[in-house]
């Protein structure tokens, strides 16, 4: 048993370190904050079915602050990524899909940590979002990828 205890904290002890040394790297601007990261292959797809373009979806989906709500185009283009996630109800299907997404939605920002830490924040911020409802589905993707970017801040920023 000892020894179990003994790999156990030596496991929280790298996790701890990981953590600390992924919060450096966005300190020091090599996580986040490029303008030019590159869309998952849904919001591609998405921007083409709604009749959109990269460059008006960039101008309307800020990288930093709230995503509106109030804008057709991006409720549309919400409704679309998120329309494998959104239940009958309305409720975000927490399900391997959806925890996916969260994960390469994280690894463009995250792009020098390692897998197990983009999984373990992906989880933290989708637990903290996954209640996030709107008017419809579009409105409950827009209010739930701002939890989740917001909640993500609290992970990168001191």
């Amino acid at each position: 048993h000892l020894m179990h205890f003994s790999i156990l904290c030596s496991d929280l002890q790298y996790l701890y370190i990981t953590m600390r040394v992924a919060i450096i790297i966005v300190l020091l601007g090599n996580v986040i904050g490029d303008s030019t990261f590159e869309y998952t292959g849904i919001a591609k797809q998405c921007i083409e079915k709604i009749g959109s373009n990269e460059e008006t979806i960039r101008k309307l989906v800020p990288e930093v602050g709230e995503i509106s709500v109030d804008n057709d185009v991006i409720l549309k283009f919400f409704e679309c990524c998120f329309q494998d996630f959104i239940d009958d109800k309305g409720n975000i299907d927490d399900n391997e899909k959806f925890n996916e997404y969260v994960e390469m939605c994280f690894s463009f920002r995250m792009h020098n940590a390692k897998p197990c830490l983009i999984k373990l924040v992906s989880k933290e911020c989708i637990n903290h979002c996954k209640h996030v409802k709107g008017k419809n589905n579009g409105e409950t993707g827009v209010k739930v990828m701002n939890c989740l970017k917001a909640k993500f801040q609290d992970y990168v920023e001191v």
